[in-house]
């Protein structure tokens, strides 16, 4: 006979491999040891029903600090993912800002190279035409 055979409504087995059944008239919890050599029933005294509400508290106290770790984290995300935001998008901004400023002096030194062959151009005309009238 299998364990799940054993088990009926209103059973289950505890850490203990004890079968459980809760009397809900009169509040007393009566087990039964899984081991089919043990016969016995008895009912749980009041320092066991002690034990087992403690442990259950504890098994809510697991929980309930799962779920305060999981909150300071996504507490702690909420306020700082504008910063990392902002931080990301004044890393691109100053990026992209030193690239024009490149840009601005190549262009320039090119102006000034262009406005050197312009004054050239303008000298070599000046010249010419004082040659010519001479």
């Amino acid at each position: 006979m299998n364990k799940e055979e054993e088990i009926k409504d209103g059973y289950s087995i505890n850490d203990f491999g004890i079968i459980l059944n809760e009397d809900n008239e009169s509040n007393n919890i009566n087990f039964t040891p899984i081991d089919n050599n043990f016969n016995q029933s008895h009912y749980v005294t009041s320092q066991e029903k002690e034990l087992l509400i403690i442990s259950q508290e504890k098994n809510h106290s697991d929980i309930s600090m799962i779920f305060i770790a999981y909150g300071v984290f996504f507490f702690i995300i909420i306020i700082f993912m504008p910063q990392i935001y902002l931080a990301n998008n004044i890393y691109y901004a100053s990026k992209n800002i030193n690239y024009l400023k490149s840009q601005r002096e190549a262009l320039r030194d090119e102006n000034s190279e262009l406005q050197q062959k312009l004054e050239s151009l303008k000298f070599n005309f000046l010249t010419l035409e004082i040659e010519e009238i001479k």
